[in-house]
């Protein structure tokens, strides 16, 4: 059970990695779900690299099948040449409201981060996964 005493149906994470390691953040998750019909969906990007030849889908669907996950549908998008020019745009676009909500360092960090899948976008390195498990 959680730290609220209650259970939850769904976990949803979009371009989220957790500051601790992925399997106590998966665990933490089984925890919270409601037994036999909780479930968690993930959808990222991954800039793949020749050191992470793996990538995050396969890192995720690892962590989630060992913590009792069944994998409903995991897929990867390799086209994302157009997702992030637009949303480059939008956040500097917004970069004075988002100062004030997130915080000047959060704010900048962000900017830099979708920047960077932008330029990795253009070279084809990124990859969009979608994960759904249930229980």
């Amino acid at each position: 059970s959680s730290d609220l005493g209650e259970s939850f149906d769904a976990v949803v994470a979009v371009d989220w990695w957790p500051s601790t390691p992925l399997g106590a953040a998966v665990s933490h998750w089984r925890r919270l779900l409601e037994p036999e019909r909780g479930v968690a969906v993930v959808v990222g990007t991954d800039v793949r690299t020749p050191e992470s030849r793996s990538g995050a889908l396969r890192e995720w669907t690892d962590e989630l099948t060992a913590a009792g996950f069944r994998l409903e549908t995991a897929r990867d998008e390799q086209d994302m040449s157009e997702r992030y020019a637009g949303l480059v745009d939008d956040v500097r676009s917004a970069s004075d409201r988002l100062r004030k909500v997130i915080g000047a360092s959060s704010a900048a960090s962000y900017l830099t981060h979708v920047e960077l899948l932008d330029r990795a976008a253009r070279y084809g390195l990124t990859h969009r996964f979608e994960i759904v498990a249930r229980l």
